[in-house]
């Protein structure tokens, strides 16, 4: 850990999901307070879908947002969005607050696993990135 040990998550996470969209809406506050001591705040309106887990994993992994540490992600995703801090920051991030919430080594790994493989996915301009069902249909008509 870097500085202090002393981390803090406040906050319940309440969202609501983005008809048409992979994403929800954050409708409460999230704080948290890093190994540092410098206080992160998200607030209502907060976009996200989730943690980024490539669809072809989601049997192994699971759904973005069916998860107990769901927290992580929202933090995750606004640092990744911003570019506040750099990615590989934002990913040991992601991990403190997965093990802040409460996920054992083996969950931590395994999601940071996965936004990396998502965020791999992402760079290769959508190479993984599963189609939406629009999309399907509007090439089916070619």
């Amino acid at each position: 850990m870097r500085g202090g040990d002393k981390m803090s998550l406040e906050g319940k996470l309440r969202m609501e999901y983005i008809e048409g969209t992979v994403e929800y809406m954050l409708l409460s506050r999230l704080v948290w307070i890093d190994p540092d001591g410098k206080r992160w705040e998200l607030n209502p309106g907060q976009i996200s879908d989730g943690h980024s887990i490539p669809w072809y994993l989601r049997s192994i992994g699971g759904s973005p947002f069916a998860t107990k540490y769901p927290k992580s992600s929202w933090f995750h995703d606004d640092w990744c969005r911003t570019g506040i801090i750099p990615r590989k920051e934002a990913d040991q991030n992601y991990i403190l607050i997965m093990k802040e919430e409460g996920a054992n080594k083996f969950q931590q790994k395994r999601n940071w696993l996965g936004v990396r493989i998502g965020a791999f996915g992402k760079w290769v301009g959508g190479l993984f990135k599963r189609k939406k069902k629009e999309d399907e249909e509007d090439n089916s008509t070619d």
